[in-house]
C-alpha cells in the first residue's frame, strides 16, 4: 500500500570464518558427569541453533568419544575466551546491569592460550622423499611475481645441465638415457616467494635445488660444482638474475622466505604456495577426485596418507595469489590446477612437493601453523 519506499537500501555484510572441517569437537579431559547430568547437557545442546550471532547456524550434539586433539591450552599460537570460575555471578551482574540502565557493555570473559599439540619425537617423524634444500638468492635484477615460478625454476634446471658434462646422472636430469621419464625421486627445482605475512607481496625472493634421499654423494659433488660456475641466471631474453647463497653475504639480512626451516617444519599440515599440478584431468578440480589425486600425490612424496584434503583455487598464504595467474612453460599438457591444506594428522618433515610439476616448481608447499 506505501509503495516504493524513498530509501537507499544498503547490503548487510557479516565477517565470517569457515572452517577446513564442519565438525568441531569441544573436549574435556577431566568431566566424568553422571547419567542425569548427561540426559541434561544433551538436551541442552540439541536446543542450541545457533553460536556467538544467529547467523552462525549450528547443530550441536553431546559424544563420548574423544578425538586426538588439534589444538591444546597452554601452548602459543591463539587467544580463545573460555569459561572460568565465578563467570556466572558475573554475566548475572552484567544482565542486571543492563536491565537497570539500557547500557550493555563488554560481557566479561576469560581467556587462555591455545596451540598446536607437542611436536612427535624427530626420530618417529616421517620424511617426504625429498631431504635437503640448496638455496640461492637474487642479488641484483627484476622482481618477478610469483606466476613466473615454474619459468623460474626450469631456468635454474637448464643452466644446471650447461654446466654438467655428459653423460647427465639421471638423478640430476630426471630422464633415462633413451629419454623416458624417471619413475623414481630425483633432483627438482623451485623458485621462493615471499608469502606468508602480512606485507608479502608474492615477488620471487630466489630459487633452489631440492634434493631427495636417494642422491649420491658423487651426485651432490658434482651439482655443487656446477652450481659453482653459476653466478647469472637467464631466465628470459631481457631477464638475468645475479644469484648466490644468502649465506654469503652476512651484512644483508636473510628473508625468512630463504631458511631452509621455513619450508621443512616439522609440521601437521602442509599447504601450496605454488598450485599443485593434477595428475590428470578431473570433472571438478576442486571435487572429491581431485581430493584423492592430492592424497595420492603425497603417499608418492614418502608421507603419510592425508586424513584431510581441502581444495581451492587460491592459496592460504598471504601473497600466494589465485590459479589462473600462473604462467605455464613446461612443454607438457596443461593439467588442472589447485591449490591445497593437506591435514597428515602427525607431524610429517618437509620438503613437500606435490603433483605432476613437482618437479619444476609447481606444488610447492610450506608449513601452515600459525592461527
Amino acid at each position: 500500500a506505501a509503495g516504493t519506499l524513498p530509501r537507499d537500501r544498503k547490503a548487510r555484510t557479516f565477517p565470517c570464518a569457515v572452517p577446513e572441517s564442519p565438525v568441531v569437537t569441544y573436549t574435556w579431559t577431566q568431566a566424568e558427569p553422571d547419567l542425569r547430568t548427561h540426559d541434561a547437557l544433551s538436551s541442552l545442546a540439541a536446543r542450541l541453533v545457533y553460536l556467538g550471532h544467529s547467523s552462525s547456524l549450528v547443530r550441536v550434539h553431546l559424544v563420548d568419544r574423544m578425538p586426538t586433539p588439534t589444538l591444546v591450552p597452554g601452548r602459543e599460537g591463539c587467544l580463545v575466551r573460555v569459561p572460568a570460575p565465578g563467570l556466572i555471578a558475573a554475566l548475572d551482574e552484567a544482565l542486571a546491569r543492563y536491565e537497570a540502565t539500557g547500557v550493555r557493555g563488554p560481557l566479561p570473559c576469560d581467556y587462555a592460550s591455545y596451540g598446536y599439540p607437542a611436536e612427535e619425537d624427530d626420530d618417529q617423524t616421517p620424511e617426504s622423499v625429498f631431504e635437503e634444500m640448496i638455496v640461492l638468492r637474487r642479488e641484483a635484477g627484476p622482481r618477478l611475481p610469483l606466476a613466473a615460478a615454474e619459468q623460474v625454476a626450469l631456468s635454474l634446471r637448464a643452466a644446471l645441465m650447461s654446466q654438467i658434462p655428459n653423460p647427465i646422472p639421471e638423478m640430476i636430469c630426471g630422464h633415462h638415457a633413451d629419454g623416458s621419464p624417471l619413475q623414481r625421486p630425483h633432483v627438482a627445482f623451485a623458485a621462493l616467494p615471499n608469502v606468508g605475512h602480512p606485507h608479502a607481496d608474492g615477488a620471487l625472493l630466489g630459487v633452489c635445488l631440492v634434493l631427495p634421499h636417494n642422491l649420491e654423494e658423487s651426485e651432490r659433488d658434482l651439482l655443487m660444482v656446477a652450481l659453482g660456475y653459476i653466478s647469472q641466471l637467464r631466465i628470459s631474453r631481457t631477464v638475468c638474475w645475479s644469484i648466490a647463497s644468502p649465506h654469503l653475504n652476512p651484512d644483508r639480512q636473510v628473508s625468512i622466505g630463504l631458511l631452509t626451516e621455513t619450508w621443512i617444519g616439522p609440521a601437521r599440515r602442509f599447504a601450496t604456495v605454488t598450485p599443485i599440478e593434477l595428475d590428470h584431468f578431473v570433472d571438478d578440480r576442486l571435487g572429491a577426485e581431485a581430493e584423492e589425486l592430492v592424497a595420492r600425490s603425497a603417499l608418492r612424496a614418502g608421507l603419510p596418507r592425508p586424513v584431510r584434503v581441502n581444495l581451492s583455487p587460491v592459496s592460504s598464504f598471504i601473497g600466494g595469489g589465485h590459479i589462473r595467474d600462473v604462467r605455464r612453460y613446461g612443454s607438457g599438457p596443461r593439467r588442472p590446477l589447485v591449490h591445497a591444506i593437506i591435514d597428515f594428522g602427525v607431524s610429517v618433515r618437509g620438503p613437500v612437493a606435490l603433483g605432476s610439476g613437482r618437479y619444476r616448481g609447481l606444488g610447492l608447499c610450506r608449513p601452515l601453523e600459525r592461527l
